[in-house]
Order: C-alpha cells, then structure tokens, then sequence
C-alpha cells in the first residue's frame, strides 16, 4: 500500500515538472508548418516553390499527371505564367480541367484556403471545377480566419470583396461550421497548393 502511494507522489511530480519544462501551450510550430500539416490532413496536396522555375517545373507535373487538357484561369498575371510553361488555358467556364488561381490568404489552424469574388470572379464554388491549383506566398499564411479576414480588409482598398469563403481538400465533411460558407453546398476539393518562398 505505501508503495503504491509513493509512486503516485513520484508520478504527479515528474508531471508537474514536465509541465514547467515543457507547457503544451507554449509549443510554438512555425506557420508554415502548422499549415502544412493541417492542409495535408484535409486530403491537400502541398508543393514547395522556391521560384519561379520550380512554379513552372511543377505546374507542368501536375497537369501532366492528371491528363488535364486545359486550365480555368480569370487572372491576367497567373495566364501570362501559364503562357511560360505553355500551358492551355481558358477563361470560359464548362470545359476545363482544373481551375487554377490564387488566394486571399492561408489558414494555419485549419488547413483551410481563403478565397473571395477577387478569385473567382463572382462565380459560385459549384460552377467551378472539382480540382483546384492554388499559388500562394509563404507571406499569405495567417493563424486563423480572423486573421486572414483581417489581411484581406488591410489589403482591399476598393472594399471588401464579396463572395469570402474557403476551401479544404477532399477529407473534410461538407456542411460543417464554415461560417465563411457563401451558400455553397460543397467547399472540399481537390486542391493542389504551390507555395513560393
């Protein structure tokens, strides 16, 4: 019996001094890699850019290996890269592949995508491809919604964009309490993430 007890003491002990050493609050993840792992849970595919070439090595890959014939683009900056790795693309809706654009900023607890009207030009996230390939800068990741929202107020000197939502890879249950939800019944899709240095 005092044997027991004595472990117990030994063991509640060993916790608290653990807990001084090592608070679980104050594990600190760079961003970067919170992102990452939360974005890969949801079912996303994370490709790390660290230029332009790299961006363009990569973007072929991609379409080469899903067979994609053409790329839904509305972003007159992202066609002109398509145009350097001669890459097909289309601003008409319907007959693409994948649709491919950038983002209003990253959410690291989540692993979430945050777009708005400024990305898909007013279209509902139904009327796009399943098959997203988002490009985005290390300096577009953000802790977490309010923060993100909070980038995107900073950055809108026009207003702010309608249409704020977000995206998540294929794993996540629809309909769940996305509270960025436009009305669009499906926010999951197969996302490929090009993140640039």
């Amino acid at each position: 019996m005092g044997i027991k007890e004595e472990e117990s003491v030994s063991e509640k002990t060993t916790d608290k001094i653990v807990d001084k050493i090592l608070p679980e609050n104050n594990i600190d993840i760079a961003l970067d890699e919170k992102f990452a792992d939360s974005f890969t849970q949801t079912g996303g595919k994370f490709i790390y850019c660290l230029n332009e070439q790299e961006v363009l090595e990569s973007l072929k890959n991609i379409i080469l290996e899903n067979n994609w014939n053409e790329i839904l683009s509305f972003d007159e900056t992202l066609n002109n890269l398509l145009d350097r790795a001669n890459i097909n693309y289309s601003n008409k809706t319907g007959t693409n592949s994948a649709f491919f654009s950038n983002c209003e900023a990253l959410i690291a607890n989540d692993g979430s995508i945050l777009i708005s009207s400024n990305q898909t030009k007013g279209r509902q996230l139904s009327n796009l491809p399943y098959d997203f390939l988002i490009i985005a800068n290390i300096k577009d990741i953000t802790e977490d919604r309010s923060d993100g929202l909070r980038s995107i107020n900073l950055r809108s000197s026009k207003g702010i964009p309608s249409g704020i939502t977000t995206i998540k890879g294929p794993k996540t249950v629809t309909g769940s309490n996305n509270i960025l939800d436009s009305g669009s019944i499906n926010t999951s899709k197969n996302i490929y993430l090009l993140l640039v240095e």
